[in-house]
């Protein structure tokens, strides 16, 4: 998606190229800054699995809203506001899945087996970085495709993403009964904030 992304927003939504530049960075940063507060409710509160399920619905409505606002013109009154609303979703998606996925799946080794663990952190993020190489060329090919009266095809390239969120959100919450949820352990941002409390009261 974000490969396609500035374009979308100077072609479609009729911004010039230091805008699109700005609003792309601030995307970025929400993307990168949101799991911070996803790991702090994910380790100090709930545990991992709610935040993943919960967040992964969130994502994908995000998606859904920018797919659907991507099959309208750009003269349509519903720009920029619904790309926006669904970018800014999207992101805050993100802070529940990028700190919890990797360690979820960790905690379903009892620590018998290293090479097991290995193998399993291995496959983990050359999978990511296949995914994101794929999407790095799919998303461009099926925005080059004309629909919709249109040279591009953006609510392909931002559609398919969207469906695949929604489908794999429901294959994830289908295999709850087989996961290991384990409780989250004490607060240590909590304990964190006491003893900067205790610092500063001495």
């Amino acid at each position: 998606m974000r490969t396609v992304l500035t374009f979308y927003i100077i072609n479609v939504l009729k911004y010039d190229d230091d805008f699109s530049t700005v609003f792309f960075n601030i995307f970025n940063v929400l993307c990168f800054t949101t799991p911070l507060l996803g790991s702090i409710i994910a380790d100090g509160y709930i545990g991992k699995f709610w935040p993943i399920f919960s967040v992964s619905i969130i994502y994908a409505i995000g998606q859904v809203m920018l797919a659907a606002a991507s099959t309208q013109d750009s003269t349509s009154p519903i720009h920029p506001y619904l790309d926006f609303t669904g970018l800014v979703v999207i992101a805050l998606g993100t802070g529940g899945i990028k700190p919890c996925v990797s360690a979820f799946g960790a905690d379903h080794f009892d620590g018998t087996s290293d090479r097991m663990f290995s193998i399993y952190f291995s496959m983990l993020y050359f999978s990511i970085n296949v995914g994101l190489m794929l999407a790095s060329f799919i998303s461009p090919y099926f925005r080059a495709q004309p629909c919709l009266g249109q040279d591009s095809c953006y609510p392909l390239a931002f559609g398919v993403p969207a469906v695949l969120m929604v489908v794999t959100t429901a294959i994830f919450m289908i295999g709850s009964p087989w996961y290991r949820k384990n409780p989250p352990p004490e607060n240590v941002f909590g304990d964190i904030a006491r003893l900067i409390g205790v610092c500063y009261g001495n």
